[in-house]
């Protein structure tokens, strides 16, 4: 079937190569695929798991595209030692940029990251993981974004992510967009996570701590002491006065309104 007579989709191929941009707008759709993936209870496994991968990878690849199109071209990073290597590409960006806090923490996360391959989509793998997949993920994401698009733009946007929702009708009361927005605020502005069964808990790097992470991007976090002037985090109910990241308890509208 010719593309004029598709039914369904049509694919037209830029002239122009890929560029930065286009690296971190598939990055960015990564990212978000990833974290809602997890949040709504699809385990990291499979094509799930390699989502992740791919978008660590092609937040790398912005990185160098950014710093020199011609000796980082679309081609380039296509081939080896790049392509989907993640240690090439994470050692490769380190020569550009200081950016990245928790060095450790993150070696160790790419590391392990990059052992999947395409074969990892097929689930022919018994993998096993923990809160500090997603933890490490959820920040490392910003981490790249503020090095990609520049700590001012990426205050002056949600978390360097820009709109690339499409405009959807409510489903049972949800708007996914909106979904995505509060897991992310309560991730990355408090340092909550949310178990397998729904509980809320304090992210637990182990020698890590993500307070200091999540302060780089905070704009009204705990550790400015603004929690009341956020509409979100008014929706908060305190356990008590202590205010300590384990007292809280999320009232079953939150994630509604």
């Amino acid at each position: 079937m010719s593309s004029a007579e598709s039914r369904f989709f049509k694919l037209h191929k830029n002239s122009k190569p890929t560029n930065w941009k286009n690296f971190l707008a598939a990055a960015n759709i990564d990212y978000i695929s990833f974290f809602m993936q997890y949040h709504i209870g699809i385990p990291p496994v499979g094509t799930v798991l390699w989502i992740a991968q791919q978008s660590v990878e092609k937040y790398c690849k912005a990185i160098l595209n950014k710093y020199d199109d011609e000796k980082y071209s679309e081609v380039i990073l296509s081939r080896k030692p790049f392509g989907h290597n993640l240690i090439n590409l994470w050692q490769e960006i380190k020569l550009y940029t200081t950016q990245f806090s928790y060095e450790k923490a993150y070696e160790d996360f790419i590391k392990e990251l990059n052992e999947c391959t395409t074969d990892t989509r097929y689930l022919n793998y018994n993998i096993f993981f923990n809160l500090g997949l997603i933890e490490t993920f959820t920040v490392l994401g910003c981490e790249f974004r503020c090095e990609i698009i520049g700590i001012k733009s990426f205050m002056k946007s949600f978390f360097g992510i820009e709109d690339i929702f499409i405009p959807k009708a409510f489903l049972n009361n949800y708007n996914f967009e909106s979904l995505f927005k509060k897991l992310m605020h309560m991730s990355l502005e408090h340092g909550i996570s949310f178990s397998v069964s729904g509980v809320p808990d304090t992210y637990q790097w182990t020698g890590v701590d993500l307070s200091k992470a999540t302060a780089k991007f905070c704009q009204c976090s705990l550790h400015t002491g603004l929690e009341k002037e956020c509409p979100m985090c008014r929706k908060i109910i305190w356990q008590d006065e202590k205010r300590s990241h384990n007292d809280y308890v999320i009232l079953k509208d939150f994630f509604r309104s």
